[in-house]
């Protein structure tokens, strides 16, 4: 039965016109992007309350400088993450790359994670890596969201969202945190990851109309 369902949709998707005007595209587009949420289960999409944002250390590095950064995407629900920020670029906008990461067992400051950062930065983009909330293949390994919880908690699908439409949701709060920033270009927003940070990019670029551009490298459906 879940097979039929799944291909009759798949091949309605599929049967769908290109739109013919960038009007037709956006009206779509609309409706779309409001079914997509209501399957992340972020319909209502939660309220933007306060980020209470804060930078509790920095570690300088030749060429760049990470800030250790911590927001709140709702009341009491901490995320961490890495803003990586270029060296000599004081009083200048810089174009941002948003970096959910995969399922590597140090998250943010996995060695492969920690070198796509650092080649962005050297490239000169405000570089954010944001920690996935909960844990997954980490084993018991020191990570700073464990405490959020398992990501196949039955709980999460029972209320209509899962592990992704929570990390949906913490990308669309580190945007807004960004926005506060003036080294942040906020017209010139990237989004990429892979693996588990792969499907993220995926579903955030849907979700989120300020990223302007993404790379969803690899994941598994």
């Amino acid at each position: 039965m879940v097979n039929a369902v799944l291909d009759r949709n798949v091949k309605a998707a599929a049967a769908l016109p290109i739109p013919g005007t960038r009007a037709e595209l956006e009206g779509r587009r609309m409706s779309q992007r409001r079914e997509l949420y209501r399957s992340l289960g972020l319909d209502p999409l939660p309220p933007r309350t306060p980020l209470n944002a804060r930078i509790t250390g920095v570690i300088k590095r030749k060429g760049y400088r990470i800030e250790k950064l911590v927001f709140d995407s709702r009341p009491n629900f901490p995320v961490t993450a890495h803003l990586y920020v270029p060296e000599g670029t004081a009083g200048r906008k810089l174009p941002v790359i948003v970096n959910p990461h995969g399922h590597w067992p140090w998250k943010k400051q996995d060695p492969t994670v920690q070198a796509r950062l650092i080649g962005q930065v050297l490239h000169g983009y405000l570089a954010l890596v944001v920690d996935s909330p909960g844990f997954s293949f980490e084993g018991d390994r020191h990570i700073e969201r464990r405490w959020a919880g398992t990501h196949d908690d039955l709980r999460l699908i029972l209320g209509s969202q899962t592990a992704t439409s929570v990390y949906v949701w913490d990308l669309m709060r580190a945007l807004d945190y960004l926005a506060t920033r003036p080294d942040a270009d906020m017209s010139r927003v990237g989004l990429t990851g892979a693996s588990g940070g792969g499907l993220a990019t995926m579903w955030a670029f849907a979700a989120e109309p300020r990223f302007t551009a993404a790379a969803s490298v690899v994941y598994a459906s």
